[in-house]
């Protein structure tokens, strides 16, 4: 092998020279896919992420509300929003026009912070809710990140989602904020003299006055049997 390659050192030096220059192109590639992927990393750890989304009230399913909120870690500047659907979509427009009553959603946010959620005006299920749960509409938002770079996202929201949708019983939250209310109140009450506590009482008289009514009892009881007994 050694005389081979002595004898033959310009085959050697050349196929020597192309494993190197293909190890650099490797290396090359490697490290441009790396630096793509750290650069992809700190944008998803800095950007912001607004996101649209249609839900219902925890207490009363036939409202609903629509949400905007930042999942991303960072901030967006300059939001604004556009919400459209079909002409013929009856409900897709009703539902615009009662969103649209948030003044936020005409005049646009200047900031939205991490995990901040932004709620508009409800909608009622109740009224047209024939052509509400077949509604599908789009909320395009608009905003730009730290860096000023633009970003345009688009939600489609179909609202057959909620078809049939129920709750039972009430929410753990709301019922405990419902005994806390009712808790104030009474303390409330107790403290300006509006009611007043209502106490029983029991002394050593009533202890042995109903000590004297159980003898009794057993004495008759006992003598019941005997009588029982003997006949």
């Amino acid at each position: 092998m050694f005389e081979f390659i002595v004898n033959n050192q310009e085959i050697a030096t050349l196929v020597f020279s192309a494993v190197v220059a293909l190890s650099t192109v490797i290396y090359a590639v490697l490290t441009a896919l790396l630096v793509t992927e750290t650069r992809q990393m700190r944008r998803a750890q800095t950007e912001p992420k607004l996101v649209a989304f249609i839900e219902l009230r925890e207490e009363f399913v036939n409202f609903a509300h629509l949400y905007i909120q930042n999942v991303g870690a960072g901030p967006a500047f300059n939001v604004s929003f556009k919400l459209s659907a079909s002409p013929d979509d009856e409900g897709g427009n009703i539902l615009i026009d009662e969103f649209s009553e948030s003044k936020f959603l005409e005049t646009g946010i200047d900031y939205v912070g991490p995990n901040q959620k932004i709620q508009s005006r409800h909608t009622e299920f109740t009224k047209e809710f024939d052509k509400k749960i077949k509604a599908v509409f789009t909320v395009t938002i608009i905003y730009k990140t730290s860096s000023n770079r633009e970003i345009r996202d688009s939600y489609k929201i179909d609202m057959s989602q909620f078809e049939g949708a129920c709750s039972f019983g009430t929410p753990h939250l709301y019922s405990i904020a419902q005994s806390l209310n009712k808790m104030k109140d009474d303390v409330h009450h107790i403290a300006t003299g509006f009611k007043r506590l209502k106490v029983d009482t029991y002394s050593s008289e009533d202890r042995l006055r109903e000590n004297v009514e159980r003898e009794e009892r057993r004495k008759e009881q006992i003598a019941k049997q005997k009588s029982n007994e003997s006949t």
